[in-house]
């Protein structure tokens, strides 16, 4: 942390001939460190320790906007071998060389060298796998690893998504030609959208106005309430995505909390059921998480919007009702508590702000539903250019500034690029129709359900143990090729299990790393440091909650897919 080293500290300021801090500010800096956190106004601070995601923040890290070059000058004092060291001490170190040996044996190993398209992407995908599970690297430096591995392992053919075995490798110039335009799909600006409306809806004061209404309907029975910010927080999560919508549920909850005992069960509910129903909240809309956007981009397969609703409006609606019974019955919140004080009604007008943010929210959604139809594919061509719509009219009519765009979480987009061009590569080397192959001769006989639960087991642990998105990023592909299309004989329902893939994703909540709900529930404390919730919380409620989520989406989830035409 920037503060650690006060001497360090002292003695720069005292040298720099540009820029000065007095002890005052320094005794402030160290007894404060990053908790002097200044967030976005319409999300003000829950407790010190709350993190809250880059597109709806704001830091101050105490040194002011003038003082650049006091933490430029700081930086360079720490020297390549205390980095060196830093990192071999650090267990990043030994996973990345584990990963390192790894790829190297398959490298160098017999298996697929007949196809070597199909061996290079095999080395990626056991190197993306391996990295993304261990976080050896941040994720999204991962995703940028992809492109530039698929390239020098030459695992492109000619022809891309839709090259045969006779094929040729394409030379690396060509390749990344190839894979830099495959990853520009319409997914970039489809998530590019979400943020935008997620970014206005934040900024005046929607959501946080419907949502204090909703819970100042509602009485003030701590079972009740719990089950009206839960839904509240599921319903956020289809329009501002399930990363915004726990911010603006604690948000909401604070001055509940605020009178609450860490202990008391109705605070630890609260604060757990906020977590599990954006978790679900992810399955509600391919805007609501990555992991949707991923999916319903895979392999061009044409997931429409009303299917989706149709989908997975239905099992979110089940799972959080099932979800809130099990934590009522874990935590007991009347227990102590018997009566929350009620939250206040909303006065005010809406202005002509908030109206014009709605219409274009109306106008875009209503887009991408009907993105399939003739007329308007034959005018906007997809939902990637529909996408781009509210940009335009919320940027360009001064709604949002370039503070907001800034603001973005670009490290989700890069995210999502990376699983395509991970996808992109599987399938132009061949390698998929081989592991679907593979698969398909060891599943023969049995039926698609039994397919879907044995992928949604896969996922489901492998979700809760690295992440949704990467969940999705890698077993998305992999489905879809099993899945089998018009030129590959296969089990069938790919769009089925494609979507299965990203609804389990969002529903594996076990752990505290499962998701950003999860660690910002975790990382959420009181006035005095102490956190609501722990590991043993996830562990003890979440882990029946991600298996009763399965199980819904297992049965609902799939007899809907298949009325819905998947």
């Amino acid at each position: 942390m920037l503060t650690n080293d006060t001497t360090t500290l002292r003695s720069v300021t005292a040298t720099s001939s540009s820029t000065t801090l007095d002890d005052k500010k320094v005794n402030e800096i160290e007894s404060g460190g990053l908790a002097n956190v200044k967030v976005h106004e319409d999300y003000p601070t829950l407790a010190q320790g709350l993190p809250r995601p880059s597109a709806l923040s704001k830091i101050d890290d105490g040194f002011g906007d003038d003082d650049d070059d006091v933490r430029s000058i700081i930086d360079q004092t720490r020297s390549w071998h205390d980095i060196a060291m830093g990192f071999r001490g650090n267990r990043s170190f030994w996973f990345a060389l584990l990963t390192l040996t790894v790829c190297l044996a398959v490298y160098f190993s017999p298996v697929l060298e007949d196809k070597p398209a199909q061996h290079g992407c095999l080395v990626l995908l056991i190197a993306a796998s391996m990295l993304w599970a261990l976080e050896v690297f941040p994720l999204f430096i991962t995703a940028l690893l992809i492109p530039l591995l698929a390239v020098v392992l030459r695992t492109m053919r000619q022809d891309g998504a839709d090259a045969t075995d006779s094929s040729p490798r394409l030379s690396s110039p060509d390749a990344m030609i190839l894979i830099f335009r495959l990853m520009g799909d319409g997914t970039v600006f489809l998530l590019l959208g979400g943020f935008t409306l997620a970014a206005a809806l934040s900024k005046h004061r929607i959501t946080t106005n419907l949502a204090t209404w909703v819970l100042s309907k509602v009485g003030n029975d701590p079972n009740m309430v719990l089950l009206a910010i839960m839904n509240v927080a599921t319903f956020s999560s289809l329009w501002i995505s399930n990363v915004a919508a726990p911010v603006l549920c604690y948000t909401v909850l604070e001055p509940i909390l605020a009178t609450l005992e860490t202990s008391d069960p109705a605070a630890r509910a609260l604060v757990l059921g906020v977590a599990l129903a954006s978790n679900i909240g992810g399955m509600g809309s391919p805007i609501s998480s990555p992991q949707n956007a991923i999916a319903i981009n895979t392999g061009n397969l044409g997931i429409t919007w009303p299917q989706w609703f149709a989908v997975a409006i239905p099992v979110a609606l089940i799972c959080n009702t099932l979800v809130w019974l099990i934590i009522v019955y874990m935590y007991k919140p009347r227990s102590v508590t018997r009566r929350l004080p009620a939250l206040p009604p909303i006065h005010g007008r809406t202005t002509v702000q908030q109206i014009w943010v709605i219409v274009v929210l109306c106008v875009t959604v209503l887009l991408w539903c009907f993105a399939s139809n003739s007329h308007v594919a034959g005018v906007f061509g997809g939902t990637g250019a529909i996408g781009l719509l509210p940009v335009i009219l919320l940027f360009g009519t001064g709604m949002l500034d370039k503070n907001d765009f800034n603001g973005f979480m670009w490290n989700v987009i890069v995210l999502a690029m990376g699983g395509i061009a991970l996808g992109k590569a599987c399938q132009s080397s061949g390698l998929l129709k081989t592991i679907g192959e593979g698969i398909q001769h060891a599943m023969q006989g049995r039926g698609v359900w039994a397919v879907a639960s044995v992928f949604g087991v896969i996922v489901l642990v492998f979700a809760t143990f690295v992440s949704h998105s990467v969940a999705a990023a890698v077993f998305c592909p992999v489905v879809a090729a099993i899945g089998g299309d018009a030129t590959t004989p296969g089990i069938g329902h790919t769009k089925l299990l494609v979507m299965l893939v990203a609804l389990v994703a969002s529903g594996a909540m076990g752990l505290p790393i499962s998701g950003f709900p999860n660690l910002m529930a975790t990382a959420l404390e009181d006035p005095t440091g102490k956190p609501y919730i722990g590991q043993r919380d996830f562990i003890r409620t979440g882990v029946p909650c991600s298996i009763v989520a399965l199980a819904v989406i297992l049965t609902v989830g799939f007899g809907l897919e298949g009325a819905v035409g998947l």
